[in-house]
């Protein structure tokens, strides 16, 4: 078993794995791949009907970059997901349009 192991790693190609400790999360709007406190998650909401904003909340969540306001997403990159119908297969729904 030992031997197998020492086999497997000696058949890696490449440098090890440096990338970041931690969960790694993406930007739908521009697809940055960053740590969760560099993005905004966003939540559809039943009630009232639209998305919430917060990082805890219960359910299937969307990530976008942070804007210049502390909690609000980047008006490029919303504008971007937007054009890009990327929240119906984030949220996995058929349709976006939430009044």
């Amino acid at each position: 078993m030992v031997r197998t192991r020492r086999l497997l790693r000696d058949l890696r190609v490449g440098p090890p794995d440096t990338g970041p400790s931690g969960p790694v999360r993406t930007c739908i709007g521009c697809r940055r791949r960053g740590a969760p406190d560099t993005l905004v998650r966003l939540v559809v909401s039943e009630e009232p009907p639209g998305y919430l904003i917060g990082r805890s909340l219960p359910g299937r969540g969307a990530w976008l970059c942070r804007g210049d306001a502390p909690l609000l997403p980047s008006d490029a990159c919303l504008a971007k997901a937007m054009r890009r119908k990327s929240f119906a297969r984030a949220f996995r729904a058929t349709s976006t349009s939430r009044n």
